[in-house]
């Protein structure tokens, strides 16, 4: 049937003048992929942690190839992962000898030749320095200076689109940057904030520190496919969908990004960790006012016995302060000494004589 098909397409585009014949050629070649491709071509970049980490297809591992393993899983795809340099999948899959980009950020530029899936991850650029030797503390000051970046990777693109691109210094890993600044070669690197952070960690970079300053370029990652493949595309984007609806993608994003993310606290962050204290201290003292309430009335009701006691008492009772002075009496007292309360409250006792 592929090759019926071919034979058809081929013959239609003969029969097509210049630029329509190569349109006509290409959406053939396009569709005969759809109709033939039983084992997909998917392809995952060298050292790109947490994203993708290792560096030959036996060791493909991370975020991406891990969330790409589920989809497929769930798609029911066949596929064979490859793990090349950033900057040689890339022209690979411009050329069309690549199904599947599992880790591309959507850029105007690429979008026209690939189209993604929904995002996977969205994280912001940063900028990357020797502690205490650079000198640099905002972007305008990266100006003239010598530059770090990743061979086309959106850092690359966005530090051309500054002008600065006379100044950049190529590598294919995040490793190989690092090694070369923490060396005291160049003076900073562009480069995703939470790929940055990793990298340090795993390589025990000490020397080395991110800016806490916005860099004004962001990367939001999805799963890529050649331009109009629209039927692959679905599949994938189903496949996430369920990837997310049954946690499998919160496990795998808590695993490889949870550590390393740093977040920017808003208000809804705020409240999520501040209620369940407030709750909590809401309780305590609601517990201490009503332990409270309860003493108070047990002391009240005490004192109401210990009066209506005394109140009723056969014998005489005279109660005064620290001078003598009579401030209660009992009505068994004025029954035996003639006193009226009102009279004796104020005296000494010694009117008793």
């Amino acid at each position: 049937v592929a090759a019926l098909f071919l034979a058809f397409a081929g013959a239609a585009a003969q029969a097509l003048p210049g630029d329509n014949r190569a349109s006509a050629a290409a959406q053939a070649s396009g569709a005969a992929m759809q109709v033939q491709k039983d084992t997909l071509l998917v392809d995952s970049e060298q050292d790109y942690p947490p994203f993708a980490t290792g560096m030959t297809d036996d060791t493909a591992g991370g975020f991406t190839v891990e969330l790409w393993k589920a989809v497929a899983a769930d798609a029911g795809l066949r596929y064979t992962i490859r793990v090349r340099p950033f900057r040689q999948i890339l022209q690979e899959f411009r050329e069309g000898k690549i199904d599947v980009l599992i880790n591309l950020a959507y850029s105007d530029a690429r979008y026209q030749f690939a189209d993604f899936t929904v995002p996977h991850v969205v994280v912001h650029g940063a900028i990357f320095v020797r502690k205490g030797e650079s000198g640099i503390r905002t972007e305008d000051e990266l100006v003239g200076k010598s530059i770090i970046v990743l061979n086309a990777d959106l850092g690359h693109d966005y530090a051309v689109s500054k002008g600065w691109k006379n100044n950049l210094v190529l590598v294919d890993t995040s490793a190989e940057g690092f090694r070369l600044l923490a060396s005291g070669k160049h003076d900073a690197m562009l480069l995703s904030k939470l790929v940055g952070l990793q990298t340090l960690q795993a390589l025990e970079l000490t020397n080395i520190e991110a800016l806490k300053v916005r860099v004004g370029f962001s990367q939001k990652f999805g799963f890529a496919v050649p331009k109009g493949q629209s039927d692959l595309l679905a599949q994938l984007n189903e496949a996430m969908a369920l990837a997310k609806s049954s946690g499998v993608y919160d496990s795998l994003y808590e695993k490889w990004f949870g550590v390393y993310e740093l977040k920017e606290v808003g208000l809804r962050d705020l409240l999520k960790y501040i209620i369940p204290i407030v709750l909590v201290f809401l309780c305590i003292g609601g517990y201490f006012f009503y332990r409270r309430k309860i003493e108070r009335q047990d002391s009240e009701t005490k004192l109401r016995t210990l009066y209506a006691a005394i109140e009723q008492s056969p014998a005489s009772v005279v109660i005064t302060d620290l001078k003598a002075r009579i401030q209660y009496v009992n009505p068994r007292f004025t029954g035996v000494t003639g006193y009226s309360a009102s009279e004796a409250i104020g005296q000494n006792p010694r009117i008793l004589k």
